[in-house]
């Protein structure tokens, strides 16, 4: 068809209104299609080409409008482009593209998650979410990005002996999964070695490719910042150490040993992109100044006033307008969750049905004030169950019981009340903070005035109190190939990320 219009055009006069073309059109049985009419002031005796201009369909062009549309930074940008560049690439030559693993940290509030929001508009806009799979290590950070965990995506199961061979897939399953371009696996500071080798074998019976990495997944990416929470009875992926067999029992010495196998895994994403910019205390820069000095272990004395400044007596304290705490006690989360409750109930006007667990008293008399004592038992290391729960219709849902703190911190609050404090109490006393837990509830507030203290800060838990030297050591590798990351892409050279 072309051809024809091509020969029959040569030295001839194109009518004004296209109609040739047309007619050559329709003998092809072709849809009718609008054609520009000639401006007086061309030579309508000569050669002419019509050129109709698409919208973009590549990655990196998509990637440029995700990027304005979610105002993305410079780093932002960079690290959503290093995907898309790839990805190009990919798409125009799969045998010799290889494949591309990425990791993307920062300070909590530095804006992780609007990347992968702009990720996954990028591949919207190519009607191709379902190459896309967006995972979390919990469900909580699943949930903050829209996608679900890494153990269900993948089929993992905790309590199964890591040396056996993962369950047999469907075929359907294997379909859906060699059709992925791009696996994202947020908040990977809680991503320890043993279960990232287990990703990586479950995709390799679920892609039917057992010889390669992430069974060649496109691009494996890899986002969290390394200061927040460790991994729950695993090794941190920064931390290079040789298991000692000799000290660890069986099981032990498994995990281990698949932890140093998720180690040379994760030695294998040398691009990094460390986000810097402040997004969520932007508008306050005594916070962003406090928090930069904590995660670089040089808080003073002058930081430690400046919070202890913010404690608030028990009686200020209400939530009703949406305030929320963040303990690592569980007493103090169960007689907050009752004051909250009454609080609410009080401000919202509703009953309060209050619930007494059954209890029974194999021998002694009982005394009224011993069953008095029993109802108001709180939550405690020597009785699993509280004495009472309180309940109002409509009410929040509250924590029922603290087990891993990092699991429900991964919010921005402009007001939050944080208790300091270790997990742990000994003759009374509460343990030292974790650094983890310091620099992360510090982190959620928008402004150092939004934050509220239920006790004093104690000078043990906050001065000095810095992340493991071997995390720091991982931390300055990664530092150094964010460097080399960035003079590659500003080079030009992305093509050797």
């Amino acid at each position: 068809m072309l051809d024809d219009i091509e020969s029959g055009s040569r030295g001839t006069v194109l009518s004004s209104n296209g109609a040739d073309i047309d007619d050559r059109l329709a003998r092809y049985d072709d849809t009718e299609i609008a054609i520009a009419h000639p401006r007086s002031d061309l030579d309508e005796h000569g050669p002419r080409m019509l050129v109709d201009v698409s919208p973009a369909t590549g990655f990196v062009e998509m990637g440029y409008t995700a990027a304005a549309t979610f105002t993305l930074n410079y780093l932002q940008t960079m690290a959503l482009q290093l995907v898309c560049s790839f990805l190009d690439r990919y798409t125009a030559n799969q045998d010799s593209a290889g494949q591309h693993l990425q990791y993307t940290g920062g300070p909590g509030g530095t804006g992780k998650s609007r990347i992968i929001d702009a990720l996954k508009d990028v591949f919207a806009a190519r009607n191709q979410p379902h190459l896309l799979q967006i995972t979390g290590t919990s469900g909580s950070s699943a949930a903050q990005v829209g996608g679900t965990t890494i153990h269900s995506v993948c089929g993992l199961d905790s309590h199964r002996d890591p040396n056996k061979p993962p369950h047999p897939f469907s075929e359907a399953k294997k379909w859906i999964w060699k059709q992925k371009l791009v696996l994202v696996i947020d908040e990977v500071s809680m991503l320890g070695g043993a279960t990232l080798h287990n990703v990586s074998r479950h995709l390799q019976a679920l892609r039917d490719c057992p010889n390669e990495p992430f069974v060649g997944m496109p691009v494996v990416l890899l986002m969290g910042d390394f200061y927040q929470f460790a991994p729950v009875r695993e090794t941190s992926l920064l931390i290079n150490r040789p298991p000692d067999r000799t000290q660890a029992p069986l099981r032990q010495a498994t995990i281990s040993h698949h932890s140093g196998c998720g180690c040379r895994l994760w030695h294998m994403f040398k691009t990094v992109v460390l986000l810097e910019d402040q997004v969520r205390a932007r508008n306050d820069p005594q916070l962003r100044a406090l928090l930069d000095r904590v995660r670089n272990g040089r808080q003073t004395q002058q930081d430690l006033s400046l919070l202890n400044a913010n404690i608030v007596g028990r009686s200020q304290v209400t939530f009703h307008n949406g305030l929320r705490a963040i303990t690592p006690l569980n007493r103090t989360r169960w007689a907050l969750n009752m004051e909250a409750v009454v609080g609410w109930a009080r401000f919202n006007k509703q009953h309060i049905r209050i619930f007494v667990s059954a209890h029974t008293w194999r021998n002694g008399t009982l005394s009224p004030n011993i069953v008095a004592q029993t109802i108001g038992q709180g939550d405690d290391s020597a009785c699993k169950v509280p004495g009472v729960f309180f309940y109002a219709q409509g009410m929040p849902v509250v924590v029922n019981k603290n087990i891993y703190t990092g699991l429900k911190v991964g919010k921005t609050f402009v007001e939050v009340l944080l208790e300091l404090r270790g997990n742990r109490v000994t003759n009374g006393e509460p343990s030292k903070c974790d650094f983890t837990s310091l620099y992360v509830q510090l982190s959620r507030c928008t402004t150092l005035h939004g934050i509220k203290l239920l006790s004093p800060v104690r000078y043990q838990d906050f001065i000095d109190n810095t992340l493991d030297r071997a995390m720091l050591d991982g931390m300055r590798r990664l530092t150094n190939l964010a460097a080399q990351t960035r003079r590659a892409y500003e080079g030009g050279d992305s093509e050797k990320q």
